[in-house]
């Protein structure tokens, strides 16, 4: 997930809805029988920041009858019979800022016939959602101000209400491998190896069997703060519980530790997950592996697996530590113009590297992935990626509510676009969620013997 954020310019705005309301005031001065347009609507805000600042041109016309119709369905749905609902006709081709004054005296008038049943609030909002349906764009949509404010308090990064628990699939079990030590879970003396079996009366892996992915096991460790779950554990194959109340603690984006075995013939490896792409997540990729280096790695996996994305910044940053500085990492195409980001900084690492992904490796995370890969200085290993190649922008709305809108897409360095597309891994590895993490730690290990081999430069 990647996305900026800019505040709504008010002045523009209320031109907007100004205009609007002139041009409704004149057909009631002509005789016109539509009632007049409050000045808080935000329809008009929704259709002067897609005309403006949206990926591509738009032809305006299936947006509006889009929005009357969802305004329509939603009425009838309410218990508003179709037969009271005012007549619409077709809007012509370009209908310009006549039909939106059209469209937003039509959202009046429905609202207007049972506001019990229908407030004003909220059909102006069923109405930009409508609006929106028409684009197709998933990463397009529209808040009122209470979904709003729930959106922006999540956009928090590295404090969260939770146990503070991270856990893998492996050996039949969701095992701990790292605990926060100023967490629930680091009071509660929980440690990495220790078994989740149970989260309030949800058996995790009933036997040997994930009952649940990882993405929900996760889920279930986090909430609101103050909240308790029941958690029942195994250590060395005694079970124990612990009630956990959910507290905000500092948690890192990138966790590291070594695997590999030399007596078996295995390079000792730095496995690094990502977990996410936040603020920090550069300088915490320069702390891991300074401690990882220390511990003897001789290479490193970059675990993107379930990186869903994030700033695109801090994707550069983590590029700028392993790669030379000055080469391209991403091209932003805007709608009416291009910028390009580059590695910066003098920290490059060249010890081997390789990097893995799934399906729900997005965005930024995949931009990172493809610098690595086109700048020839990693294999991608494990699955397609999930194929997210688009730029949000968030704008407030003048009533506390938002709109994130896609503003812009972006293109891997060598100018393609990964939107529906992802990436193709250079080397295949099951990494399916049933998958004991074990096991795919062996055929990883075993690429990388097989890769790194083949440079006598790398260790």
């Amino acid at each position: 997930m990647f996305f900026q954020r800019r505040r709504l310019q008010i002045l523009l705005s209320l031109l907007v809805i100004i205009s609007s309301c002139l041009f409704l005031g004149g057909q009631l001065l002509e005789g016109e029988p539509e009632p007049a347009v409050r000045a808080d609507s935000q329809l008009s805000e929704a259709i002067f920041l897609l005309r403006h600042n949206y990926v591509q041109r738009l032809e305006e016309r299936p947006l509006l009858e889009s929005a009357v119709s969802a305004l329509r369905s939603e009425a009838i749905r309410r218990g508003i019979g179709e037969v009271r609902l005012p007549t619409w006709t077709a809007l012509p081709k370009q209908p310009g800022d006549e039909g939106l004054a059209r469209v937003e005296n039509y959202l009046v008038q429905v609202s207007s016939l049972d506001p019990a049943k229908l407030p004003r609030e909220q059909a102006v909002y069923i109405a930009i959602s409508g609006l929106l349906e028409a684009l197709a764009d998933p990463y397009t949509f529209v808040m009122d101000p209470k979904a709003y404010t729930k959106f922006q308090e999540s956009l928090h990064t590295h404090v969260y209400g939770g146990a503070g628990l991270e856990l893998e699939w492996t050996k039949g079990a969701y095992v701990v491998f790292e605990v926060a030590p100023n967490s629930p879970a680091g009071a509660a003396k929980i440690m990495a190896g220790d078994r989740l079996l149970e989260v309030d009366g949800i058996e995790l892996a009933p036997p040997g069997k994930p009952a649940v992915t990882l993405h929900q096991a996760r889920a279930l460790l986090v909430g609101e703060v103050g909240a308790r779950i029941n958690a029942r554990l195994q250590r060395a194959g005694a079970p124990y519980q612990r009630t956990l109340t959910l507290a905000k603690y500092e948690s890192r984006s990138v966790l590291g530790r070594m695997i590999g075995d030399t007596a078996y013939g295995e390079p000792r490896v730095g496995w690094i997950v990502v977990n996410s792409l936040g603020e920090e997540s550069g300088r915490e990729m320069v702390e891991t592996v300074a401690l990882l280096a220390k511990k003897g790695a001789q290479g490193y996996v970059i675990d993107l697996r379930d990186n869903v994305g994030g700033y695109l910044n801090a994707a550069v940053e983590i590029a700028s530590f392993w790669l030379p500085s000055g080469l391209p990492v991403v091209t932003v195409k805007g709608r009416e113009a291009n910028r390009s980001k580059y590695t910066i900084g003098a920290h490059r690492n060249n010890s081997s590297m390789v990097v893995l992904v799934n399906g729900r490796t997005a965005s930024s995370a995949e931009i990172l992935a493809a610098s690595f890969r086109e700048h020839g200085r990693a294999y991608i290993l494990g699955d397609r990626t999930f194929g997210k190649g688009s730029v949000q922008t968030l704008y407030d709305f003048l009533d506390g509510g938002g709109f994130k809108m896609t503003t812009a897409t972006y293109l891997t360095p060598s100018g393609k676009t990964l939107e529906g597309r992802g990436l193709t891994p250079d080397h295949a590895v099951d990494v399916g969620q049933g998958r004991d993490e074990a096991l795919i730690q062996q055929d990883v290990l075993q690429l990388c013997r097989e890769l790194w081999r083949k440079d006598p430069t790398d260790p």
